[in-house]
């Protein structure tokens, strides 16, 4: 499991989405969110409480969820 120095070191910032993670590790979505779960429940990252919508052409959103945004503790 990642830690706080090599997961910040991976992102570079503090706020980030499961889709961020997967890109910059390589992993599928699904993996990262199971990486984030894990993350969470060891206290080294929690959700921010704000989402990001993704957003088409034109500012519309996009179908589909929003991105829950994490920080690193």
């Amino acid at each position: 499991m990642l830690n706080r120095t090599e997961l910040r070191n991976a992102l570079g910032r503090k706020e980030f989405t499961v889709r961020d993670l997967a890109a910059e590790l390589g992993l599928s979505d699904a993996t990262a969110r199971a990486r984030v779960q894990r993350l969470q429940e060891a206290g080294v990252v929690e959700p921010t409480g704000e989402v990001l919508q993704h957003l088409g052409d034109g500012g519309r959103p996009l179908r589909g969820r929003p991105a829950t945004l994490y920080r690193i503790v």
